[in-house]
């Protein structure tokens, strides 16, 4: 019944405008549209049969149209169809919006690919360093700082060393490059995960000629093997976070700040999915201190007083278990101290699920 509602919830959602840049129609050759994978001439310029036999495929959404397309090398395409999957749980992707791509000929694209390369010039420069007087860094800030357009963060109207890099969302310029959630090691039941990573030595560099370009824009594997680092590494500059998220997979780094202390532990529900029964006194607060939204399969708040928005503090989280109606919490800092007794089917009364907050 919770997944019905939910998905009656979404189907009632209008979907919006997916439009894109029109660079596609702008230019026949397709040169400014992405290609990777399909085949290209001896200039890069992408097959435009082979282009336009994915369009078609896309449009249809038939696995023979997928299949009718010859790819330039031996690389497949990277999930193609993931267009028509249907999420079980919150919003479809097609039910979600982004704005269109900047343009291939507009100053916005422009300043987006400079900043690319400066990542590229300044991969090995630790983060920590970056306010330092290192050769690369003064000059990417100089450049960053001239540039007609450039949609990422300021301080003071300037580009600085504390902003290099970094996204224009809430909070992202504030503190160290990297957060703890990437740093310190991760409670995984009997485990813990440290957080060390395989990384490539400095000065691996790749895809720097034009010929190695074009092959693995063919959708060749590259001629060069990988040369990693001997030494596990904590993630300390652009180079590692490149190597991390090479490899991650999805929900990857969300997953594991909820793993335990010193991060909040989310203390499992030894019942069904979290459902609260009309009865019990059991909701869900976020860290902003307000209930989930409607269709997310998550309990509704339904008794006990509004929580004021924390700021900086960890916000208890309680699951109300279907079956038993009993209350579970999680806390950070100080495990043990008010973790539940009671366990579904135990005849042991649970405790209450008062308000608290935890520093």
């Amino acid at each position: 019944m919770v997944r019905v509602e939910a998905a009656n919830f979404q189907r009632g959602i209008p979907l919006p405008g997916h439009p894109d840049n029109a660079d596609e129609a702008r230019y026949p050759s397709r040169f400014a549209s992405y290609s990777k994978g399909l085949p290209h001439d001896g200039l890069g310029d992408v097959n435009t049969q082979e282009y336009d036999k994915l369009l078609v495929a896309i449009s249809s959404g038939n696995p023979a149209d997928f299949e009718a397309i010859t790819l330039g090398g031996t690389r497949m395409l990277v999930n193609p169809q993931s267009a028509y999957a249907y999420q079980l749980e919150g919003a479809d992707s097609h039910a979600l919006a982004i704005a269109p791509a900047p343009t291939f000929a507009g100053l916005e694209i422009a300043g987006e690919m400079e900043e690319l390369y400066w990542m590229a010039l300044a991969r090995d420069v630790s983060f920590q360093d970056y306010a330092a007087s290192t050769p690369v860094i003064p000059d990417a800030l100089q450049r960053l700082n001239q540039l007609g357009v450039f949609r990422g963060p300021r301080e003071n109207g300037q580009v600085t060393a504390q902003t290099l890099f970094r996204d224009s969302l809430p909070g992202s310029t504030v503190g160290p490059f990297i957060s703890q959630f990437l740093l310190l090691d991760v409670p995984y039941g009997a485990q813990t995960v440290s957080q060390r990573i395989r990384t490539r030595v400095a000065g691996d560099d790749r895809v720097s000629a034009f010929d190695e370009w074009l092959r693995i824009q063919n959708g060749q594997s590259p001629a060069q093997g990988e040369t990693f680092d001997a030494t596990p590494r904590y993630l300390r500059n652009g180079r590692d976070l490149a190597e991390f998220v090479h490899h991650d997979f999805p929900l990857h780094t969300t997953r594991r700040p909820a793993g335990g202390p010193p991060w909040r532990r989310l203390t499992a529900c030894w019942a069904t999915r979290p459902r609260c029964s009309p009865t019990a006194k059991c909701w869900w607060w976020e860290e902003t201190g307000t209930p989930r939204s409607p269709g997310s399969s998550t309990p509704r708040r339904t008794a006990g007083p509004r929580l004021p928005p924390q700021t900086n503090r960890w916000v208890s989280t309680r699951r109300c278990c279907w079956r038993t109606a009993r209350c579970w919490w999680a806390e950070a800092h100080s495990p043990g101290s008010m973790s539940p007794k009671a366990r579904p089917g135990s005849g042991a009364k649970p405790r209450s699920c008062a308000a608290r907050t935890t520093p």
